[in-house]
């Protein structure tokens, strides 16, 4: 197994949890842009990652063109477009009508409780203060899964359901949309966040 993280901060701890778990594997301070793998991997896994990246287009791209084999698979999470709007948008309002920066943490609270305090604070600086992300859709991830001569398996977006007529899959996204709304009309945390999995051909 390899983990590959732009910051020595994430990198160091990992080899050192490796280490202590007996679990072989290496991880690598690198930056996935120009990253160059040794060989091709049989599975990657990126979750909340690509999203946060200058292009997250050409890193889904570059992932599924340079980093698979044949038959290997890719697990990819990104915030939804759809689903992740009720949130940034419930954030922008209270910060458009002058919230202070400790009443959008209590409403952040009220939406996410977290036992941790400085887990809660991490997440509320990464949510709402300093977001630096990109939204997107399965729609636009299709065609650099076609490009890159992946095939989608299975998605979130229908429950993990077949994926046998892809239209009809793409016509869920905008329901997230609701789905954000009504969570937080409930006092409930909702990232707004969608998983794809598919095989290089």
């Amino acid at each position: 197994m390899t983990g590959i993280d732009f910051n020595e901060v994430a990198t160091a701890p990992a080899r050192e949890v490796a280490g202590a778990l007996g679990v072989n594997a290496q991880f690598e301070t690198a930056d996935l842009s120009i990253y160059r793998p040794t060989k091709p991997f049989d599975v990657v896994v990126t979750i909340g990652v690509l999203m946060c990246t200058n292009d997250c287009f050409a890193a889904v791209r570059r992932v599924c063109a340079e980093f698979m084999r044949p038959g290997g698979h890719v697990f990819i999470g990104l915030y939804h477009l759809y689903g992740r709007k009720p949130f940034l948008d419930h954030f922008a309002r209270l910060r458009a009508a002058g919230a202070t920066e400790a009443e959008m943490m209590a409403e952040y609270r009220r939406l996410h409780p977290l036992d941790d305090e400085t887990h809660l604070r991490s997440w509320f600086r990464d949510q709402v203060l300093h977001p630096h992300e990109t939204q997107n859709t399965l729609a636009e991830m299709l065609p650099i899964l076609n490009e890159t001569g992946m095939t989608l398996l299975s998605t979130s977006i229908n429950q993990f359901g077949p994926v046998d007529d892809i239209d009809a899959v793409l016509r869920l996204e905008p329901r997230f949309e609701k789905m954000g709304e009504q969570r937080l009309a409930e006092g409930r945390y909702f990232p707004g966040f969608f998983v794809f999995l598919a095989r290089k051909r």
